[in-house]
């Protein structure tokens, strides 16, 4: 189930970073987030962060997938380790190319923590009854970020009469294959 946070008018969408500077704002955005755990019951203790990496993976091709079905131009990001947060084990940001504004946009971000925040929050479970708890390892991945999302769409497809025509996965949900004036 996906959970929403708004953003308030000193956060970004994406972190700045030593290496990186920030991404143009988006302020007071509401980003879908998605939460999930590593279902640990199935997977011996030494192959936990090994699952915890894969679903990271699995995380970030979902929200690729969807950035594919529009036919946007993205790249993945792998963060550097100056880059993350104390809590980040490994993050993936995506970008989409905004040919208006001629620059990367950052749309989503997927991170594993393995079990820092399960840790804190004390969130375990039992392999058996008989035996002791251990921790899950924790994913997070943000939704696509809609206004840059948004902006990219219009400005990839935008025709030289100023009309925009949408990719053929949106028509039924806008009910039209182009946006602008009628022809």
């Amino acid at each position: 189930m996906p959970a929403y946070r708004r953003m308030g008018p000193d956060e970004e969408v994406g972190q700045r970073g030593p290496t990186r500077p920030a991404p143009a704002p988006v302020h007071h955005e509401a980003l879908p987030r998605q939460e999930r755990g590593v279902p640990g019951d199935r997977f011996p203790a030494e192959r936990r962060r090994e699952r915890s990496l894969e679903g990271l993976e699995e995380l970030t091709r979902e929200a690729e997938t969807l950035l594919e079905r529009l036919g946007l131009h993205y790249r993945r990001l792998r963060l550097a380790t100056g880059d993350l947060g104390q809590s980040g084990a490994m993050t993936y940001d995506l970008e989409v190319w905004a040919p208006g504004v001629g620059a990367w946009l950052e749309v989503s971000s997927c991170t594993t923590f393995t079990d820092y925040q399960a840790r804190r929050a004390n969130i375990r479970f039992r392999r058996a009854q008989s035996e002791k708890p251990e921790f899950v390892h924790t994913l997070n991945g943000s939704g696509l970020a809609l206004p840059r999302v948004m902006a990219a769409v219009l400005e990839t497809y935008q025709n030289e009469d100023g009309s925009v025509s949408l990719p053929e996965v949106l028509h039924s949900y806008v009910g039209m294959d182009r946006l602008g004036p009628p022809v």
